[in-house]
């Protein structure tokens, strides 16, 4: 991503929760990247909102800087633009906050216009979004946005319930949900590869594709949010947002235009086209003891704050089919475990074998054709490549599958915009496109609650699969004869 040409329009930027893990492990860090980078403008200040008071030293000093992104020049310039003011989130301090966040506006000359990021528990949303509300920081004559991370609530219900309180003092066009997901660059890149190439665009239905299969792999554990993955387990923490994004984007029709508006509605169809789920559908696992890279690890069920008969799924293998021309007979295969073997995040795209291959029927032919798989790497080792058959060298006819590989950083370096920079990029910038709208919540949430009620109302035989390896053996199954799990030949790795 290269430096923007001009620099966002002025406003004040304000990051509730700026004392927390999220605000000191991405946000302050992708904010300081485009401060470096030009993009915000030189009246404009970054307020850090918390409890207690502390200095702007020790906020910056708090920071997870990775990558040399954050040289003592680009810090010092960057401290330039930051005040900490602190907020106790209670009705009795909020005039003298609100007062100090003008008078801040007035002194840089940054205008009325308001960008509010919440790193708070989602508990806290709708109360903070009420005080500012109703104690002025909001101005008639400047926009107004709010930006918020996942969960958004914990079913349909409970989104609805939130969404329901948000949208008292936000609209939806002022709404910034945030899954990380979509600011990756390999992510981003399904519509390019998709949608500018004639080359997979052309191929990309049910006449070319036996399956597709999404993995997301983690090899960490609970890692002390054993509160949090308690009460939501593998299948609300990350099948229904970021698994469920990436099938959008790879399943989706072509928008009309790439404004905001189009490409959403054009993943949100896809949604809505999701058969529902029976029991059959989805494979459900917790992992037990055993080794990781060597390194042997206890189960989830002895990780600290963990209930010893956890019944919390640490591992979801899922076949989600959609109702139309375009997919009919194309199960899409979704997956996400912890305490895996390996780290990664990839979509595979699995082509159908070539009907009446010659190469099957002659018996002088050593080996078969492999089938042609299409990779695409959203870490690590972002890239894409493509699985296809060639000639061995040598005498005699002999098969072998070879990889043909575009990789992303050397083509375009390794300090290419981390996926929070593009994202508040985009925040600052008005474009929703990266975005979660609301009735992508809702539909996902839908398909998504027909997993977890069969699962609610069933005792869980757990742990089913031990540490380090690649999940249940019932998930293999899932996929049905004649197809394994992949996981790409990365040539880098």
């Amino acid at each position: 991503m290269t430096a923007p040409a001009n620099p966002c329009e002025p406003c004040v930027i304000l990051v509730f929760g700026a004392t927390g893990d999220l605000a000191k492990r991405k946000i302050f860090p992708a904010l300081l990247a485009l401060h470096r980078r030009g993009f915000l403008h030189a009246r404009t200040p970054v307020v850090a909102v918390s409890r207690r008071p502390m200095s702007v030293a020790d906020l910056l000093a708090s920071l997870h800087l990775e990558g040399g992104r954050g040289d003592a020049d680009a810090l010092q310039a960057f401290a330039a633009s930051v005040r900490c003011i602190p907020f106790d989130h209670g009705e009795a301090t909020l005039p003298a906050f609100v007062a100090a966040v003008d008078e801040l506006a007035r002194e840089r000359g940054a205008g009325p216009a308001r960008a509010v990021y919440f790193a708070l528990p989602a508990d806290a949303f709708e109360p903070t979004a009420a005080l500012l509300v109703k104690g002025g920081l909001f101005h008639d004559e400047g926009w107004r946005r709010l930006c918020f991370e996942k969960p958004f609530g914990h079913d349909l219900a409970s989104a609805r319930e939130l969404n329901a309180k948000i949208t008292r003092h936000f609209e939806e066009s002022s709404i910034y949900r945030i899954d990380h997901y979509l600011g990756k660059e390999l992510v981003r890149n399904l519509m390019v590869m998709r949608f500018a190439n004639p080359l997979f665009g052309q191929i990309w239905n049910s006449a070319f594709i036996d399956h597709v299969q999404v993995t997301i792999a983690e090899t960490l554990g609970a890692e002390g949010r054993a509160g949090y993955y308690e009460k939501a387990g593998a299948v609300r923490d990350m099948l229904q947002n970021h698994l469920m994004q990436v099938l959008a984007l790879a399943a989706m029709e072509p928008p009309k235009a790439l404004d905001a508006d189009s490409v959403r509605d054009a993943m949100v169809d896809v949604l809505r086209q999701l058969v529902p789920p029976s029991r059959d559908d989805f494979v459900l696992g917790q992992f037990g003891p055993g080794e990781v890279g060597g390194t042997p690890v206890p189960g989830y069920r002895q990780e600290p704050g963990v209930h010893p008969g956890s019944d919390a799924e640490t591992f979801v293998a899922v076949r989600a089919c959609i109702d139309n021309p375009r997919w009919q007979g194309v199960p899409f295969f979704l997956r996400t475990g912890k305490r895996m073997g390996k780290k990664l995040a990839e979509a595979n795209i699995v082509l159908r074998a070539q009907p009446g291959n010659l190469f099957r029927a002659d018996r002088s032919v050593e080996g078969e054709p492999g089938a042609n798989v299409i990779s695409i790497r959203i870490q690590p080792n972002e890239g894409i490549s493509v699985e296809f058959t060639v000639k061995a060298p040598g005498e005699g006819l002999r098969l072998e599958t070879v990889v043909m590989e575009h990789c992303h950083h050397c083509v375009y370096g390794l300090n290419t915009a981390e996926a929070y920079e593009i994202l508040l990029h985009e925040f600052l910038a008005g474009d929703q496109t990266l975005f979660t709208r609301w009735d992508f919540v809702e539909a996902s949430w839908r398909w998504v609650d027909a997993i977890t009620a069969v699962r609610d109302g069933q005792a869980a035989t757990f742990p089913n699969y031990a540490a380090g390896t690649s999940g249940p053996a019932g998930a293999e199954g899932l996929l049905g004869e004649g197809r394994h799990w992949i996981v790409s030949r990365d040539i880098l790795s």
